[in-house]
């Protein structure tokens, strides 16, 4: 009797096992460990790469004017340092830039150039201080045009960048020395002269990086383009060889405020 309830006892629980096991089956089996999908990996921001702009803008331009000791050219006064003039220009400028920049960790180094159409407009009355009981005359300054090539060292905080500037600058001019009064006393109604002087800046600007391909910035620059002996003639111009009404020596500095906008090639 026992072999056969030990018989009995070992069916049932082969019986048991074989449910469990079925039961299992029908569930799946057993229960797979969880996967995992890697995150994708999040690109740092880098300024590296080739960029173009626009900007827009207002300067300023410091103009002085000094007797060069041209007794001839300087209507038989010839007083060399005389200060003849001293003046501001001022307006609006508009332009477009091109540069690249390479990112080493947070520091940034760049190259640019730039360049700008511009109205800055100045003049003095009764300039020439020397001839002042003989007549009146004013002194002017038209800037169209200037530019700038800079290297570029920047701090990048993410999006961010603080950088300076400093190189080579340009500026197209023409000044003017118009008689304003007892004209009869002049040598010419106008004598003008025109030129491109060239210098040195410095500046610093803040960028700020809205996408990955498009950024804005805002920039101060220095110019400051020396001392130069400028030849004057008449207007109209006379017959050969066309000698010089007057010379002057004239000093220019530059200063420049902008904002614009960026886009960045390759992102």
């Amino acid at each position: 009797m026992p072999r056969y309830l030990i018989t009995t006892i070992a069916a049932l629980g082969f019986g048991l096992g074989f449910l469990t096991v079925a039961s299992a089956a029908d569930l799946g089996g057993p229960t797979a460990p969880p996967t995992y999908t890697k995150a994708p990996s999040v690109v740092p921001f880098s300024w590296t790469g080739f960029y173009a702009g626009i900007h827009l803008g207002g300067g300023s331009s410091n103009t002085d004017w000094f007797d060069d000791g041209n007794a001839v050219t300087s209507l038989g006064s010839g007083v060399l340092g005389v200060h003849d003039a001293s003046y501001h220009a001022t307006g609006f400028l508009a332009g477009g830039q091109l540069g690249y920049n390479y990112q080493i960790g947070w520091a940034v180094l760049g190259v640019e150039a730039d360049a700008s159409w511009a109205n800055l407009r100045g003049s003095m009355f009764n300039c020439f201080p020397e001839f002042v009981s003989l007549l009146a005359q004013s002194c002017s300054t038209h800037t169209d045009a200037l530019g700038t090539v800079t290297g570029r060292f920047g701090a990048a905080f993410d999006r961010s960048l603080l950088y300076v500037k400093g190189g080579f600058a340009w500026a197209h001019e023409s000044n003017a020395n118009p008689c304003a009064a007892l004209i009869f006393q002049c040598v010419s109604t106008l004598a003008t002269s025109t030129d491109t002087r060239i210098g040195w800046t410095v500046g610093a600007g803040f960028e700020y990086a809205f996408a990955r391909n498009w950024s804005v910035r805002a920039e101060y620059d220095f110019m400051d383009f020396g001392t130069r002996d400028e030849s004057f003639l008449a207007t109209p111009t006379p017959a050969p060889p066309n000698p010089a009404v007057l010379t002057e020596n004239i000093r220019d500095r530059i200063q420049v405020v902008k904002v614009g906008v960026n886009y960045r090639f390759g992102y």
